[in-house]
């Protein structure tokens, strides 16, 4: 079976995919402390030459506690969940452009600063939730995305995973990161953790002390290896740097 490469060369962020649709909001409460958000608009998602009403009800800041949030297309009404969002953001957008689909997303703020959209499609009979992925992943508009996760943090940009739609749901494909192994690679600098090679233990002891983070110039690192310890999310990188110090440098990525 030939391996699946992406080029990320025609990935984009969300929002360039986002159709411009002309959308009707309905605020409760004020724009600085929103209670709930009401859109309205119409399109054809399921491409039948019909405009679909299509209606999001989404919880504002202050609505944590009164949870009701939804999404209707032509009467059909799919209880959602979310925490919250701070201004109702919303897109109507072709994930992938051969499939004859147009799909619904929202931005959801999440529990603890981790915003996320979540996919909707409406068949014409139905509609269903195809999944959820970071607010800072990517997409190519032919039924590709990629976590933001699952994007390396030195240049040149490789991928370790990506998502597809099988059977009308998000489903994650692992790419093999040996290719990228060996070489060398631009890192930007800024805050990160570094263990020496000396000190790495097994299994792997990592510290998340505020007091344990250095701040690195740019520079250029060659790639040792690449510890995945979970979920393709690539933040663990066995490197090293241009006067010979080997060790692991790993990044923040919330609680």
């Amino acid at each position: 079976m030939m391996k699946r490469i992406l080029s990320l060369r025609i990935f984009k962020g969300l929002k360039n995919f986002f159709i411009d649709v002309d959308l009707q909001y309905e605020i409760s409460g004020t724009q600085e402390n929103p209670v709930f958000y009401r859109i309205n608009s119409e399109y054809d998602l399921n491409m039948d030459n019909q405009p679909d009403k299509i209606e999001f009800f989404l919880n504002g800041t202050l609505n944590k506690r009164n949870k009701s949030p939804y999404i209707k297309v032509n009467g059909i009404k799919l209880d959602i969940y979310m925490d919250y969002t701070y201004n109702g953001e919303v897109g109507i957008l072709d994930l992938d452009e051969k499939d004859g689909f147009i799909e619904l997303a929202y931005l959801d703020e999440g529990p603890s600063g981790d915003p996320h959209y979540v996919f909707y499609r409406y068949n014409g009979t139905s509609l269903y939730e195809l999944g959820e992925i970071d607010a800072y992943s990517l997409m190519d508009g032919q039924g590709h995305l990629i976590s933001g996760f699952h994007l390396s943090d030195v240049q040149p940009v490789f991928y370790s995973a990506w998502y597809e739609i099988m059977d009308n749901r998000f489903v994650k494909k692992n790419h093999d990161l040996s290719e990228y192994i060996g070489k060398s690679y631009e890192f930007n600098g800024g805050e990160a953790y570094f263990i020496p090679k000396d000190n790495l233990n097994d299994p792997l002891e990592l510290r998340w002390e505020w007091e344990a983070i250095k701040n690195f110039e740019p520079t250029t690192l060659k790639l040792l290896d690449i510890h995945i310890p979970y979920d393709r999310t690539l933040n663990f990188y066995l490197v090293e740097f241009p006067n010979g110090e080997r060790g692991l440098l790993y990044f923040w990525i919330g609680d």
